[in-house]
């Protein structure tokens, strides 16, 4: 898995999944433009979740970002 779809599951950041490829691939190209983006930048992104994981979808982005997916 990549950090970032590690970290969705560690962050239980996975609703319905309707959303979740967009905010994946959203995810991972912000974290090669900005290795450590704060939550203005991850607010930045276009996509919207109905299930409202958005706080959950953020922590793992930051997860992704220290490098502690997979870690409890």
């Amino acid at each position: 898995l990549h950090p970032l779809q590690q970290a969705f599951i560690d962050e239980d950041a996975i609703g319905c999944g309707y959303c979740t490829p967009g905010w994946l691939i959203a995810g991972v190209d912000l974290l090669r433009r900005k290795p450590h983006p704060g939550d203005d930048d991850i607010d930045q992104l276009p996509n919207l979740c109905r299930c409202g994981c958005q706080t959950r979808v953020r922590r793992a982005i930051k997860r992704a970002a220290a490098g502690k997916a997979g870690q409890q």
